[in-house]
């Protein structure tokens, strides 16, 4: 393969055998928490999951007088920047119409 021959001769590097493989890209390939394609990149399933883990912590909590909006927002903001880094505009925007719903709720019932 001349990827590994570039690789070795030029750059003294060994690719590991089973640890490098061609994949087609239209399977796209996992890194830092997102699957990547060619032209768009998406949170992992795993991700999704764990916002909406997240979430349902909100729900109950503020309920319990357990944590503060401040927290929530906080906890959020960060999130969002994370997932700003993908093609995530729509599920952001469901996402912060379900904290403003738990906020809007804890403010009916303190």
């Amino acid at each position: 393969m001349k990827i590994s021959e570039f690789l070795k001769a030029e750059l003294k590097l060994e690719l590991h055998p089973q640890k490098s493989r061609i994949i087609p890209l239209r399977r796209g390939i996992t890194l830092l928490g997102f699957r990547t394609f060619c032209h768009f990149r998406l949170l992992k399933k795993s991700n999704q999951k764990r916002i909406e883990k997240r979430l349902q912590k909100f729900r109950e909590k503020p309920a319990r007088g357990e944590i503060s909006r401040e927290h929530i927002l906080l906890s959020m903001a960060g999130w969002d920047g994370y997932a700003k880094m993908g093609n995530t505009y729509n599920l952001r925007k469901k996402i912060w119409r379900e904290i403003q719903a738990i906020l809007q709720a804890k403010e009916q019932n303190p």
